[in-house]
């Protein structure tokens, strides 16, 4: 959920380069306006469209999923993010600028 007065352009390509094991590349650009009451919007003359302080997001990242046994799964993600905020309230500092988020779990699920 990106909340309101924002928007997002997203990607996502998905290949299973064996039956086992699928690869995917995703990105995504989200914009968030400000924050006023929502009923703003419908009482003339309205509010503009990304009103107010403006935060970019963008992240680029990828998942690899493989099935090690069966309903027994290894996935690797990686992500890279970078994020712009001129609202200095919204965003805590450690979430701005260039940041890289990386996991590896193990689990257990159904494919799919």
């Amino acid at each position: 959920y990106i909340g309101q007065n924002s928007d997002q352009i997203y990607f996502d390509l998905s290949y299973k380069i064996l039956p086992q094991l699928e690869v995917t590349l995703s990105s995504d650009y989200t914009r968030n306006g400000g924050f006023d009451d929502v009923r703003n919007q419908y009482q003339p003359p309205g509010e503009k469209f990304l009103y107010g302080k403006v935060r970019k997001i963008f992240r680029i990242g990828t998942d690899v999923k493989f099935k090690y046994l069966e309903n027994v799964f290894i996935n690797f993600e990686y992500d890279f993010y970078n994020v712009k905020d001129e609202d200095s309230q919204r965003t805590p500092d450690w979430q701005l600028g260039n940041n890289h988020f990386v996991s590896l779990r193990l689990f257990y699920g159904l494919d799919g």
